[in-house]
């Protein structure tokens, strides 16, 4: 469905990995492989989604299995990023605001799941806190 109808195939894929990521978590490698391979032809829209949907789903993890599922989802932006980035070609900034929005993308979804920890909520709620609104 995705390269039919891109933005909503990939903000529903997200929606219900979110949801079911529990159920979903003994296929995240095989969804990772399919991200990794069908996001960069995507746009940045698309992209952060599948990333997105990808973080609902390893938020079902405890402790150092989400971290180090969160470090397997966010590899391959990093090494964009540890590539020189030259903003003042067209190039570079499109890059930097893929990577920049997947890693948004990411984390929200990572906090809106409540993970364990202070994070980005108000103290004592389940909502993110304005600062992290304003930054969405």
């Amino acid at each position: 469905a995705v390269p039919y109808v891109p933005e909503a195939a990939s903000e529903a894929v997200q929606e219900l990995c979110g949801y079911a990521g529990q159920h979903l978590l003994p296929h995240a490698a095989e969804f990772l492989k399919v991200v990794i391979s069908v996001a960069p032809s995507a746009s940045a829209s698309v992209d952060a989604s599948l990333h997105g949907a990808l973080a609902g789903i390893v938020r079902c993890l405890e402790g150092e299995q989400a971290v180090e599922a969160f470090q397997q989802l966010c590899e391959g932006t990093l090494a964009t990023l540890a590539e020189p980035l030259d903003v003042r070609q067209e190039l570079g900034r499109q890059r930097l605001h893929r990577c920049s929005c997947r890693l948004l993308r990411c984390a929200l979804v990572m906090e809106e799941g409540g993970s364990q920890g202070p994070g980005l909520r108000s103290p004592g709620t389940s909502q993110a806190s304005p600062e992290a609104r304003t930054a969405a």
